[in-house]
């Protein structure tokens, strides 16, 4: 089954027709490794389809995500929790409250935390081989950047998907600002939609014959 763009395994689930809305509770699956749980409303009569949709996928890989998703040179580690609230309109967001922490293993590479770093502090320190020294210490050599919390806030306002990442160590604490365009969000899960359905199009043209 694919969500998304995503592939989600073992999906079970019982939907009805009440009402002209579509109503699916408990519908169940695997994702990136993680358990999924979700509930879905769709007004499949109404022209401006409307949907209302509720999961959390608990204990997931985070490399197994950046590995599917592929979010540029980003690379992250660790099991997470996630919850998840998207409301729809005419195809567009009208809510999204995003909710994820994760406590196991999270480390996110040396590049992107060094980055952050540097994008922060650079304003507030002059010389930039002192800050870079200061930044190089911090961040530590290993391809990797451990922490011991990581976590994820996002809501829809004002037009813009904002929130912030925090993550917590014992020698280095970094909260980031994050602001998203929906339309943006919206093209890349259609684009990663087309692609996945070519993937299985390309495997049911060309099956993987058994040998004698």
């Amino acid at each position: 089954m694919l969500a998304a763009g995503a592939v989600v395994g073992e999906a079970e689930g019982n939907g009805r027709i009440e009402r002209g809305v579509f109503k699916a509770r408990d519908m169940s699956g695997t994702l990136f490794g993680g358990a999924l749980r979700a509930n879905i409303d769709a007004g499949v009569f109404d022209p401006a389809w409307p949907l209302h949709f509720a999961a959390r996928l608990k204990n997931f890989d985070l490399a197994r995500l950046t590995r599917e998703i592929e979010p540029g040179d980003v690379s992250l580690t660790g099991m997470a929790t996630v919850d998840v609230i998207v409301h729809m309109q005419e195809g567009d967001f009208t809510n999204i409250q995003v909710t994820g922490r994760s406590i196991e293993g999270f480390s996110m590479d040396r590049a992107t935390v060094h980055q952050i770093l540097m994008t922060q502090y650079a304003e507030d320190m002059a010389g930039g081989k002192q800050l870079r020294r200061i930044v190089d210490e911090v961040v530590g050599d290993a391809p990797q950047r451990a922490f011991d919390v990581a976590e994820l806030q996002l809501r829809l306002r004002e037009g813009s998907i904002k929130g912030t990442t925090t993550l917590e160590s014992d020698n280095l604490n970094l909260t980031v600002n994050l602001t998203v365009d929906p339309g943006a969000v919206l093209d890349a899960l259609e684009l990663r939609q087309e692609i996945q359905l070519d993937k299985l199009d390309s495997i049911s043209a060309n099956p993987v014959e058994s040998g004698e």
